[in-house]
């Protein structure tokens, strides 16, 4: 499990401005401030080395590179970084997606559409 940080900050990674917008405002009732948003599985790592967010938020469904991908590279970028994972998936590819991103080192997995009150109580968990 990723180590405490008193960061308030987060990162997300996902191509869709509807979701960066709920997500901001979800994170901004636990104290959390979107410091940076990437729009695609390319040119963020710049943004999250600059920063060190508390929390990476990261898309399964990206342009260019997928969020497995951004995954893999931040756990070589830092082990212990908190990375919630979201896909939009049902069923057993839900499951396989899951799977890999935990296998691959996500903290925590949430499917969208985003249920607020259930990212809100996985983001709480995170953050301790």
């Amino acid at each position: 499990m990723a180590a405490k940080s008193s960061n308030r900050s987060a990162m997300l990674i996902d191509a869709s401005y509807e979701s960066a917008m709920q997500i901001r405002e979800l994170l901004g009732k636990v104290g959390l401030k979107l410091d940076e948003w990437a729009t695609s599985g390319v040119g963020w790592a710049e943004a999250w080395q600059r920063g060190r967010p508390a929390i990476v938020i990261i898309d399964l469904q990206l342009p260019r590179r997928d969020g497995l991908y951004c995954l893999a590279k931040i756990r070589e970028l830092n082990p212990e970084a908190n990375v919630l994972f979201m896909h939009s998936y049902c069923g057993l590819t839900a499951n396989d997606i899951e799977y890999k991103a935990l296998a691959h080192g996500a903290t925590a997995v949430v499917q969208k559409p985003i249920v607020p009150s259930r990212f809100l109580l996985t983001i709480e968990r995170m953050m301790k």
